[in-house]
């Protein structure tokens, strides 16, 4: 009689919840095959189709979006170089901030010359840190990357990490202990944990930015974990690129983390239109792209780090 009673009433349960889900889905402009994809999964499979639904089905809401709100680079009237004309037309065409000059581009070709740039820009942060990624991995790499985070914020350095929570969905409290308690600030941005139907476990943050004191930034595909990065070759290690930027368009890149850091925190939108040293900085418009060697036995700090630890290097050797 239990057995029975507790299948009419997860029977009954169902047909609420998946008529609840049809309904919603309806509601929300799809495409048509989208929308019959998913009515035919709730239909036929409900018990599969409706937690599938409320997991992956919700849209972004539009007040989700409004709610991080745009992001206004700063514009400037500067001259632009006769080299960059072309790329200065497109991003006047998306309405992007203008070309900036003065900029240093280091090409990081492999997970080992990556590494060594964001072990780098770690070790020599003096006053603020800045880290986003999409995968922070709970493996040796990352360990190793936890350990040097939670040493500098130990130093005073404000050290902040911002992980996507899917991404990162390994990367728990546990594994950051440490670091908070040296002092380093986490935030996940849009935590899996939400009322059904709000929408919001496909809005992801794919970024992979490490800000060191809002002057050098190393950015591109590489997550933190030894299958994109390490001190050492892995045959099944992803081919990804990174690169080491220094220059005034690195405030562009600690607008947007900051802009995501205030949301994934739930503070006011930043200010983005203050000043930076990088803004005095000499204007000229520098060719300078290395490329990290090819040989995989060749040490590539040299070939892909910032352009100070370059002269330390230089002039110790």
């Amino acid at each position: 009689m239990f057995y029975w009673l507790l299948s009419e009433i997860a029977m009954v349960g169902g047909f609420i919840f998946a008529a609840a889900a049809i309904a919603h889905m309806i509601r929300q402009r799809r495409s048509p095959q989208s929308a019959l994809a998913w009515l035919l999964v709730m239909v036929l499979l409900p018990y599969v189709g409706v937690p599938l639904y409320l997991v992956f089905g919700g849209r972004k809401m539009r007040r989700i979006a409004i709610s991080k709100g745009p992001l206004q680079l700063p514009r400037e009237d500067v001259p632009t170089p006769r080299e960059a004309a072309r790329v200065q037309r497109i991003l006047a065409t998306y309405d992007l901030p203008s070309v900036t000059v003065g900029n240093r581009v280091d090409l990081c070709r492999n997970g080992e010359g990556s590494y060594q740039a964001l072990v780098t820009l770690i070790e020599e942060a003096r006053e603020s840190l800045y880290v986003t990624t999409f995968i922070l991995s709970t493996d040796e790499v990352g360990q190793d990357i936890r350990d040097r985070m939670a040493r500098r914020a130990s130093d005073g350095v404000d050290v902040r990490l911002l992980l996507d929570d899917w991404g990162s969905l390994r990367t728990r409290w546990g594994f950051l202990r440490s670091f908070k308690e040296a002092g380093g600030q986490t935030a996940y941005f849009m935590p899996l944990a939400h009322r059904p139907f709000a929408g919001r476990t496909n809005l992801r943050n794919h970024r992979k930015i490490v800000i060191a004191d809002e002057e050098l930034v190393l950015a591109g595909g590489v997550n933190v974990g030894g299958e994109y990065i390490g001190p050492t070759p892995r045959r099944d290690r992803w081919a990804d690129l990174a690169f080491v930027l220094e220059g005034p368009a690195t405030r562009f890149y600690r607008d947007v983390f900051l802009s995501d850091w205030a949301f994934a925190k739930g503070l006011s939108a930043p200010d983005v239109s203050r000043d930076t040293t990088t803004r005095d900085r000499p204007t000229r418009w520098c060719r300078s792209f290395r490329l990290a060697p090819t040989s995989m036995a060749t040490p590539s700090m040299r070939s892909c780090c910032p352009r100070r630890s370059r002269r330390r290097i230089d002039s110790g050797s």
